[in-house]
């Protein structure tokens, strides 16, 4: 499990979830979202994968290494 969270006054969108091919491999919505929201990767392999997290102006991508 992954915790994404929110410490500022953002309002988030979506967060996206890639592999390293850029292939989506999940897609969150998180316009309800509240400060803590949980990411499984429990169904995913072992690797590096990225999250970009989407708000109404901006985004940014963070790196993830499943072990």
């Amino acid at each position: 499990m992954v915790t994404l969270r929110n410490n500022g006054s953002l309002n988030l969108t979506s967060a996206i979830v890639t592999d390293v091919n850029g292939r989506t491999i999940n897609t969150i919505d998180l316009t309800d979202a509240g400060v803590d929201t949980a990411i499984s990767l429990e169904n995913m392999a072992t690797g590096l994968y990225f999250v970009r997290i989407n708000t109404e102006t901006s985004s940014v991508v963070k790196r993830i290494v499943k072990k």
